[in-house]
């Protein structure tokens, strides 16, 4: 007898399409390029920050620690010192697991949006103040 499978439950069907923030910056042409934390710490694809970090490091910054003020400023500090990336801008990636189909919405109203109602695991990511100014009608 195995106790944890006697009370089987149904589980919950898991969503067909996962949507999250994530930064991206404009490259010369202004056309947005999408930040992946998670390849910079691999040797192969630390193209943006360099053999200086780590897989904690970028593990931290994407998951943990990516609501946090601190960790956006050294991140942005860092990118423009490794890459000459001045801003950081936040979009929305998603995948619909259906169809396969990969998207990133570089619109940082929506994203705006979607970071500061949804649930989402981890939490919320940092976006900061002078980036939120364009979410109002007035500016500010």
């Amino acid at each position: 007898d195995v106790g944890m499978f006697r009370y089987a439950r149904r589980a919950a069907a898991l969503p067909t399409e996962l949507v999250r923030p994530g930064y991206y910056y404009k490259d010369a042409s202004g056309r947005a390029v999408p930040l992946h934390l998670r390849k910079q710490h691999i040797w192969a694809g630390a193209d943006m920050l360099g053999w200086g970090y780590n897989n904690e490091y970028t593990f931290s910054a994407a998951y943990h620690y990516k609501g946090e003020r601190a960790n956006y400023e050294h991140l942005a500090r860092a990118l423009k010192e490794e890459a000459g990336i001045d801003t950081l801008w936040v979009g929305l990636y998603s995948v619909d697991f259906r169809t396969g189909d990969v998207r990133f919405d570089p619109d940082p109203v929506r994203a705006m949006a979607f970071n500061d109602t949804a649930r989402i695991f981890y939490g919320p990511l940092y976006i900061p103040t002078h980036q939120r100014a364009m979410d109002r009608p007035d500016g500010y």
